[in-house]
């Protein structure tokens, strides 16, 4: 009885639970733990007033001039400094995103004619995993939350905690581990 109780033990240490991640720090997720990580602490809405001057990309032509031709850094003869990502579908850029050099920890996302789509904003400073992002829509109201478990795997839910995906690296799963599209995205990094 005694070798079955110890042999069980190894078996559990062994092996991992469906669905989950280690960390190196040895912290394990589930689609649930993930989601109460990712919710504890975030605003169901913001105030916009900070972001009025991002409701429409000032430099829309430019930016998207300088992410169809591979330029993703701007420096400041390019007005302010930020960094660019383009997303594309079948080829053709649909949506793209900024972050500004002055706001390292918000991205702001618009469509094709310049128009604020979302804002994500990173709301722990640092670059140590877990980090939470919070997607809101221009008017603040909470859209999704994603779980950056590493740079490149994390958990994304809607805003009443529905699972949208496990992603890692390009591809993004459903619960059950099936692929699901993606949109193909050109460098923020």
């Amino acid at each position: 009885m005694k070798r079955i109780i110890i042999l069980l033990f190894f078996l559990f240490l062994i092996i991992q639970p469906s669905g989950a991640l280690t960390l190196e720090g040895g912290v394990t997720y589930t689609v649930e733990t993930a989601r109460a990580a990712a919710f504890d602490g975030v605003a169901t809405k913001i105030d916009m007033s900070p972001y009025k001057e991002y409701l429409k990309d000032l430099y829309t032509l430019t930016n998207q001039s300088c992410i169809e031709r591979g330029i993703y850094y701007l420096d400041a003869s390019y007005g302010e400094p930020r960094r660019l990502g383009g997303f594309y579908t079948f080829g053709i850029l649909t949506t793209y995103a900024i972050v500004y050099k002055r706001e390292p920890y918000h991205t702001y996302y618009y469509s094709r004619n310049g128009t604020l789509l979302r804002i994500d904003i990173i709301t722990k400073k640092t670059q140590k995993y877990p980090i939470k992002e919070a997607a809101y829509t221009p008017t603040g109201e909470l859209k999704a939350v994603i779980f950056h478990v590493s740079d490149q795997e994390g958990y994304s839910f809607d805003r009443d905690g529905k699972f949208l995906g496990h992603w890692i690296g390009d591809y993004r799963y459903t619960e059950k581990g099936r692929k699901i599209p993606w949109s193909k995205r050109k460098s923020l990094n």
